[in-house]
């Protein structure tokens, strides 16, 4: 609840009521864009699916990236060579047979075959080349362009979105054996000197030379910072992208990666373009860590705004006929996707500690519950922060805290039991859970407010679902 693919369900369904509308979210950690090909193709030949939305490109280096944790550089360089004449040769029949009969390793190594005590130290490790990023990035064209052919094939629209990854984000720094020396360093703080004092002319020429000459992702993005904060945006622009394409640990999608979903956006039925959409509500068009908390996942007030986007290319260019219901007002955007506002999103700068904010949230709701133990209104708050927690504070193991959730509102229930608020939440919770209850929760609900269009949908969806309709 609160990612954006629940969001979307949401602002389809109250798009065109009277309709069931199901979202599911099929993404996975670390997979490429072949593992999405892959996965693609199973839901089309196993499911029927109206559309799919495809959101792909930070992990397309990772491959490389986990390769040289235990390739030194002349085998990680046989094999992406390995790589590279296989994908050459693999429409060939003949190689196709004889792939299949001889028992060689070349090309097919995985991150499974080695252990973490196998890894070499940095300084042993290959650096991340030029080559490599360019072979990952017509990787992703080719696997993406087979992902539209596929769908095209089945008659099932696809929706593109780019990828938003924090370009503020300092990127890693590894000890490999050609690390900067000292002179390197001295010349980069003349580069800052010449940004601060307004020659960023002669700064961009001796940048360039520097990059050359060593070329560490640190470098681009210090300079990327400082004339971020002296207000020249083109310049921050180009050096903190650069810092991305440089960067030697790779879990943000290469500048390159956006460019190839904007111009192959022609063959797909619709796209969001996430990156420029995000970039909009920043003061200088940089996404930052008000939009991205880490490096590339978004903070509850983008999910809504990713969420809202997609939903208008639905009813605008894929489905006519769906009306948009307008979003939160800014500032205001709620984690909460089944009991409604009042769990709201760090709204401050970035917070090097999501987990302890939830952790906050949910001592400051218990204390205001210890204040004030007759309101109804502060156990509702604390069942809607225990609501959306997830570690081992509950219990032993890790996981949603929902029993003591349900503890807090049966609490919130028993001190207001007039509260339309309090009986929606519970409406809410008890479809979410699939109690037996629901049906009845859900009515009260609605008789106590009958404006209620939020909580009517999910009733609605809920004698949907007894009746045996389908989405």
């Amino acid at each position: 609840p609160g990612a954006w693919p629940d969001k979307l369900e949401e602002q389809l369904a109250l798009a065109w009521p009277g309709q069931r509308v199901e979202v599911i979210n099929a993404g996975a950690i670390a997979w490429s864009s072949q593992q999405i090909l892959t996965l693609v193709k199973d839901v089309l030949e196993n499911y029927e699916p109206d559309a799919i939305v495809v959101v792909s490109g930070n992990n397309e280096l990772l491959e490389w990236f986990d390769a040289r944790k235990y390739l030194p550089p002349d085998s990680l360089s046989r094999w992406v060579s390995s790589i590279k004449r296989a994908r050459l040769l693999r429409k060939s029949r003949l190689y196709q047979w004889l792939n299949a009969r001889i028992d060689d390793d070349a090309g097919r190594w995985g991150q499974t075959e080695f252990s973490d005590d196998e890894a070499l130290p940095w300084e042993e490790r290959a650096r991340m080349g030029d080559g490599d990023r360019a072979f990952a990035v017509d990787s992703f064209r080719q696997n993406l362009s087979r992902i539209l052919a596929e769908a095209a094939a089945a008659d099932v629209p696809v929706v593109l979105g780019t990828v938003p990854v924090n370009w503020a984000e300092a990127p890693a720094q590894f000890e490999f054996s050609d690390a900067p020396e000292p002179e390197h360093r001295e010349l980069l703080q003349q580069i800052l000197n010449a940004v601060r004092e307004g020659r960023g002319e002669e700064a961009d020429r001796q940048l360039v030379e520097l990059l050359e000459e060593m070329p560490e992702a640190v470098f681009a993005h210090e300079v990327g910072r400082l004339a971020r904060e002296m207000g020249q945006t083109e310049r921050a622009r180009r050096w903190l992208h650069e810092a991305i394409r440089l960067d030697e640990n790779p879990h943000r999608a290469l500048p390159e990666i956006n460019d190839t979903i904007r111009a192959m956006s022609e063959d797909a039925a619709g796209i969001l373009d996430i990156e420029r959409l995000l970039e909009s509500e920043s003061g200088d068009g940089i996404l930052d860590f008000r939009q991205v908390y880490d490096y590339c996942h978004l903070r509850p007030s983008a999910h809504s705004r990713v969420a809202e986007g997609l939903a208008r290319v639905f009813v605008d260019e894929i489905w006519s006929g769906g009306r948009i219901q307008e979003s939160a007002p800014a500032g205001r955007h709620p984690l909460d996707s089944w009991l409604g506002g009042g769990v709201l999103g760090d709204q401050g700068g970035y917070s090097p500690n999501p987990g302890r904010d939830r952790f906050d949230w949910w001592k400051s709701a218990q204390a205001a519950t210890h204040e004030s133990p007759e309101s109804p209104e502060a156990w509702l708050h604390l069942a809607r922060v225990v609501w959306h927690t997830f570690h081992g504070l509950c219990g032993e193991n890790r996981g949603p805290c929902f029993p003591e959730a349900q503890v807090a509102l049966d609490v919130a229930h028993r001190l207001g039991p007039q509260s339309c608020a309090v009986q929606a939440a519970r409406g809410r919770q008890a479809y979410a859970l699939n109690l037996q209850q629901t049906g009845t929760l859900l009515e009260n609900a609605l008789a106590c407010d009958p404006t209620d269009s939020r909580t009517a949908w999910y009733q609605q969806r809920w004698v949907s679902e007894r009746a045996g309709e389908g989405p």
